[in-house]
């Protein structure tokens, strides 16, 4: 699409100090440790009176923040963004100039993010992942938040398949009450669930029978209303706490630290005052090391998990986490390949899960942290909570008993194998510890594995987001008979699969897997999903309700 017939949009005007004021800060402190020496030495030898010279140096800083003004004006007049039915575009630069567009059919999520600072002045960050290797993202900002939520909306709105108009020109007049004849909004919650499904499902079908009846949407400011969402779960902060406690990664260092601390006592009465000394000075930096470590473990959690909600709405679910920078993802329907639970050693009494999944976007390169953080569904939640949000994302299973096949999955052994199929015997040489729990199952909605023994966990991939399905087999598997199964996903989604299964069964499901990754899922309307993830909302709700007053 050609530039002109862009309709491009600005940013805030704040926007290029952003990305700026560290440059500046770095070029004046440089500047000040290499001339003031000498400033001082020639005013001396001069004899220049300081008064005139804070007088000089003032001047001239005063026109470096001139020059950096107009520099960053003319900078935010060269950046925009645009959004078309196809793709959303950036441009930004001045001597470089530079352009980057992502196609809204590889949407794979949006986030809104608001920075400490920027929350007091009521700005933030939106970023838009595609599905893509390093680097695959948009950051639009800053932007005002009142924007950032309609801006998200429209974009959602225009992934969807909905055709969105231009913004009207009387803003007096209701969003409601300014859609053209035979035009439909996008569907609220309480709309929704009242709603016939035959009649979302008719919506649906026109709109493939007839490309050229598409919907449109107006609102004063955006061209898409934003779309409401009822939450599901609610992270208590006393549930945080505790989990954090009995992190492993956090237990482990205060352990050392406590060893370390035992260690040194003991070494106060075997040694002499200088000895001890020498010892004490040698392990400072190990304690210092340890303390670190283990506080940064804390701060991390509590930082980035703090506060945090699952909702879902029209256009997928939405999370919202953060303590000194606040994030709100929104993740399409679809947009999920993968599934991982986790439960660690110290979380197995009080059954407490951790839910992360695998999505088309943070993958790999600079973007290692924010996959991490952006990948997480659930941070902790017990079990019932865990096996609600499954029901919401796993829509048909087609199971016998779902209940059963989930405590199967999360806490069944070779046993008690009903629904999965157990490795063999002969690969307990290789799996001393994890043997008892690896299994897997192939269900008519994807793969389910089990395995891990410190830390239990359970893994579903989807069947339409199998890129690939590969075996492989060393020398002493091909012994006993036995390969590994690899299930090949986007970038970031490593490590699904299971080892040491039996090989005979491994070849007989391989065609099997094949042929599944290339099925095509029929795509959810977002009134379908929204009705379905609807009726599990009330039997989360009462979870919810139950676990604040435990």
């Amino acid at each position: 699409m050609a530039q002109q017939q862009l309709n491009w949009r600005r940013l805030h005007w704040l926007t290029p100090l952003t990305s700026a004021w560290k440059t500046i800060a770095a070029l004046l402190a440089f500047f000040t440790y290499q001339t003031l020496r000498d400033i001082s030495r020639a005013v001396k030898a001069a004899g220049t009176n300081w008064s005139n010279l804070f007088f000089y140096g003032m001047l001239v800083f005063a026109g470096l923040l001139l020059v950096i003004a107009i520099y960053s004006f003319i900078a935010w007049r060269m950046m925009g963004y645009a959004i078309t039915d196809e793709a959303v575009h950036y441009k930004w630069g001045v001597l470089m100039r530079n352009e980057r567009q992502i196609k809204l059919s590889r949407l794979a999520a949006v986030d809104i993010t608001l920075p400490l600072l920027g929350r007091i002045f009521g700005l933030g960050y939106l970023r838009i992942e595609a599905a893509g290797g390093d680097n695959s993202h948009i950051l639009l900002g800053l932007l005002p938040q009142s924007d950032l939520e309609g801006l998200r909306a429209e974009l959602l709105a225009r992934a969807a398949g909905l055709r969105v108009g231009a913004a009207p020109t009387d803003a007096n007049v209701p969003a409601s009450s300014q859609l053209s004849e035979g035009e439909d909004a996008l569907p609220t919650t309480s709309e929704v669930v009242e709603q016939p499904l035959s009649r979302v499902a008719r919506r649906q079908a026109q709109k493939e029978a007839a490309k050229e009846s598409e919907l449109t949407v107006r609102t004063s400011s955006f061209s898409a209303p934003v779309a409401p969402e009822t939450e599901l779960f609610r992270l208590p902060n006393d549930l945080l706490f505790r989990s954090t406690f009995r992190s492993m990664g956090f237990v482990v260092n205060i352990v050392l630290l406590v060893v370390l601390i035992i260690a040194i006592v003991v070494g106060a009465f075997w040694l002499d005052l200088g000895q001890f000394l020498e010892a004490l000075s040698a392990n400072v930096v190990v304690i210092f090391v340890i303390i670190s470590s283990a506080v940064g473990f804390l701060w991390q959690r509590l930082n980035k998990e703090f506060g945090f909600r699952l909702a879902f709405s029209p256009d997928g679910i939405r999370l919202h986490r953060g303590l000194t920078e606040t994030r709100a993802q929104t993740i399409p329907p679809g947009r999920i390949h993968a599934i991982k639970l986790s439960q660690q050693l110290l979380w197995r009494k009080p059954n407490w899960w951790r839910v992360e999944i695998v999505t088309p976007g943070y993958s790999g390169g600079e973007d290692a942290k924010e996959k991490t953080q952006s990948n997480v569904l659930l941070p902790v939640a017990d079990e019932k909570t865990v096996r609600g949000v499954l029901e919401i994302l796993t829509s048909d299973m087609e199971v016998e008993n779902p209940e059963d096949f989930w405590a199967e999955a999360l806490h069944g052994t070779r046993e008690k194998t009903v629904s999965f199929t157990a490795n063999p015997p002969r690969s307990r040489i290789f799996d001393w510890f994890s043997f008892r729990r690896n299994a897997m199952s192939l269900t008519p909605m994807g793969v389910v594995t089990r395995h891990g023994w410190t830390t239990h966990a359970a893994n579903l991939v989807f069947y339409e987001h199998i890129q690939s399905v590969g075996l492989s087999q060393g020398p002493w598997e091909r012994k006993r008979g036995l390969a590994d199964l690899q299930l090949h996903l986007v970038p970031g989604g490593e490590g699904f699969g299971l080892n040491h299964v039996d090989a005979d069964y491994c070849l007989s499901q391989w065609e099997y897997l094949a042929q599944a990754s290339q099925q095509r899922r029929e795509k959810e309307t977002p009134g379908v999903w929204l009705r379905r993830a609807k009726e599990v909302a009330p039997e989360l709700e009462a979870i919810t309700e139950e676990t604040d007053v435990q």
